[in-house]
């Protein structure tokens, strides 16, 4: 069992490794179960979707679920936001759809957001547009009237501005403003801060 267990950790590391970097390279998708699945059916094991595979999903994210936390003011935010006519989604990259709704529901985010969507579920990473379309599809709103908040000028700002979102980008994680003409509609430093710059959009028409 343990040589076994040693085999498939090396498989999947391996594996990981090789589609993370093509992954990046390519701006897709690869989601974790198919890298899972990899791993055991080196093994000798032909995994299915779904199941034990799902479990293995499930036992592999555990761990970082956990670990979570919010930022102190995102309640006070998405309070703000959800007394506004305006619809709320998430656009995520992430290998895997399942975790980034058990971390939404798990922090309790669940009831502020109408749409959830994720790299894994649309096999191509932000900046592509297809998850910043399907977001748009799924809430059923026009791109021109949708404002992007994210702290990450690469994948948020540009896809957003890609697709003539207005984009606000949240200064935690980047410090890039600006690239290649490409920049976000307001900088700031906090949720608080970009609620109230969407509740001023507003007002103003």
């Amino acid at each position: 069992m343990n040589a076994d267990f040693e085999m498939f950790s090396t498989g999947f590391q391996e594996i990981s490794k090789r589609t993370s970097e093509l992954c990046e390279r390519e701006s897709i998708e690869i989601p974790i179960d198919e890298i899972l699945a990899g791993a055991l059916n080196r093994l000798g094991f032909k995994a299915v979707r779904g199941g034990s595979l799902a479990e293995l999903e499930r036992a592999f994210y555990r761990t970082e679920i956990a670990a979570w936390r919010l930022f102190p003011d995102s309640i006070e935010a998405l309070e703000r936001i959800k007394r506004l006519p305006v619809k709320v989604g998430v656009v995520s990259n992430s290998r895997s759809d399942w975790m980034v709704r058990e971390v939404t529901t798990r922090l309790g985010l669940a009831p502020y957001f109408d749409a959830v969507v994720t790299s894994a579920e649309s096999r191509i990473r932000k900046p592509g547009t297809k998850p910043f379309l399907k977001a748009l599809k799924t809430l059923n709103v026009r791109r021109e009237e949708t404002v992007m908040v994210g702290d990450t000028f690469k994948t948020d700002i540009v896809g957003a501005k890609r697709l003539g979102m207005r984009a606000i980008l949240v200064l935690r994680n980047s410090h890039l403003v600006e690239q290649d003409g490409v920049r976000a509609d307001a900088t700031v430093r906090s949720l608080v801060e970009a609620a109230s710059i969407i509740e001023g959009w507003l007002e103003a028409g």
